[in-house]
């Protein structure tokens, strides 16, 4: 049943013309500080709000959105790149 999530998710992305990314499952989206890009190795699945070490403090679902739209965007410059060249 989970195997039919991914094929349903991208079937509605097509129908609806909308652009489907889904990271690699080693990304560390939410590790990774939005603002600097340092990691926080010790982030734990109950923590709600990320604590850079060099002052970021956001919520944690936030940070791994802001992570997941900038990998969004390199994709679709990558993909402008590779059309025109």
């Amino acid at each position: 049943m989970f195997l039919l999530i991914p094929h349903c998710l991208e079937c509605r992305c097509i129908s609806l013309g909308i652009e489907l990314l889904i990271p690699d499952r080693f990304n560390s989206c939410n590790k990774a500080c939005c603002v600097c890009g340092s990691l926080k190795a010790d982030l734990k699945l109950e923590d709600r709000v990320y604590i850079c070490v060099r002052g970021n403090r956001m919520d944690k679902d936030l940070n791994a959105a802001i992570n997941l739209e900038d990998a969004r965007l390199i994709q679709s410059r990558l993909k402008m790149i590779h059309a025109v060249g």
